[in-house]
């Protein structure tokens, strides 16, 4: 393959309308996220708009996924099958979300460009490891696709996450201040300036535990992967020293200042409630430790919010939302209704738009937020197709 020639036709002028692919599975294992997003305009200047979301069942992958997430024993060839595996998942997916889009708006669209998260396998700062193997997502789609996203921050002695900020401000920034909120496996804020506001401003940080813990507690009380909208955390009781003991737990955490991950889910707090516990009580005890922490966290954030956006597959459990809306004495909306990014969209929908942002050239990470030094490269790892001249070669 000419090098030359695909770095000269990758970098060339791009158009100011691309269309981008994310895709992302969060730490709590839900499904796999995929959005087609069209983004015009660079950098801090882009729009983006969500064209089509998909999620997708991730099946006879997720328990494997599971396990190679909590340490248990893989070999070398396991963990490269699963690699391989899971990109021609996200392949075939790609290929299906594309088709759908273009067959329902009768469009002939192409993919510019796609983002590609990885499953969390690993995060403990300097180390972190989202597995997947691109380069059969490359092979289906004929477009860039970049991959390890938190790498170059991590190398930058970054903490690697929160990843989104910058995204959040491409898709949420408003006329007032806003933290948005994800409340995946980990719950990230990220604390934007009103859209006339420096984007320098912007702010974010890991604040606690969350769906690991909701989940996990749904798993031992009720045998269910979750709490259908929170229904019985709504029925039972805080229990004070329960209480007290999480909220410790996540108190420590997030008193590190550093990203969250691997070793601070929190289950041994379930584990050690659970057989104490009614189900309703322990759910509805989890339930108000992570609202309060988060309610905290935006509290006594230096720059006040004026709202709060709601996302993340924990936005689904209206006890913990209430919860939050209670303890923050101020408005509280789910990201659907203040943009057209569906709560279970926006991770997948941020990707894309960091992605491309990092194809532009732009850093996709503030130093404000993960701690970097300054940056010396392209972030994420890029596996590119091969130009036309390249393939004509080859034919």
């Amino acid at each position: 393959m000419k090098l030359s020639t695909v770095n000269t036709k990758f970098t060339a002028e791009r158009p100011h309308r691309r269309i981008a692919l994310g895709a992302m599975t969060g730490t709590s294992l839900d499904a796999l996220d995929m959005a087609l997003v069209e983004i015009t305009q660079r950098g801090l200047h882009s729009c983006a708009t969500l064209l089509r979301h998909q999620t997708f069942d991730l099946g006879a992958l997720r328990p494997r996924l599971r396990a190679a997430s909590q340490g248990k024993p893989f070999s070398a060839g396991d963990f490269a099958r699963l690699a391989l595996e899971f990109g021609n998942f996200h392949a075939a997916r790609a290929l299906a979300i594309l088709k759908d889009h273009n067959s329902a708006a009768r469009a002939t669209l192409k993919i510019d460009v796609a983002g590609i998260h990885g499953q969390t396998i690993f995060h403990a700062p300097p180390l972190s490891w989202q597995i997947i193997n691109p380069f059969p997502i490359a092979r289906a789609l004929r477009c860039p696709v970049g991959s390890d996203l938190r790498g170059a921050d991590l190398a930058a002695s970054g903490q690697g996450a929160p990843i989104t900020p910058l995204a959040d401000w491409i898709l949420f920034r408003g006329h007032r201040p806003r933290a948005i909120v994800n409340l995946g496996g980990f719950c990230n804020i990220t604390w934007l300036p009103s859209s006339v506001d420096n984007p320098a401003k912007i702010n974010g940080r890991d604040v606690c535990a969350c769906n690991h813990i909701l989940d996990h507690a749904a798993k031992l009380a009720l045998d269910l992967e979750f709490d259908p909208q929170g229904s019985n955390a709504a029925q039972g009781s805080v229990h004070p020293q329960a209480l007290a003991a999480l909220s410790l737990t996540l108190k420590n955490a997030a008193a590190q200042d550093r990203s969250l991950g691997s070793g601070d889910e929190g289950l041994d707090w379930v584990n050690q409630w659970a057989p104490q516990l009614t189900s309703c009580d322990l759910l509805a005890t989890a339930v108000f430790a992570v609202a309060n922490s988060i309610s905290q966290a935006i509290l006594n954030n230096e720059s006040p919010s004026h709202e709060v956006l709601l996302a993340g597959g924990g936005a689904m459990n209206a006890t913990l939302c209430q919860r939050i809306e209670e303890l923050v004495r101020r408005p509280v909306f789910n990201t659907d209704v203040a943009s057209a990014v569906h709560i279970s969209a926006r991770e997948s929908v941020a990707i894309a738009v960091l992605a491309t942002m990092a194809w532009d050239g732009f850093s996709i990470t503030l130093p404000s937020v993960t701690k970097r030094s300054a940056m010396h490269g392209r972030d994420g790892l890029w596996c590119l197709p091969m130009s036309t001249d390249d393939e004509e070669t080859q034919s």
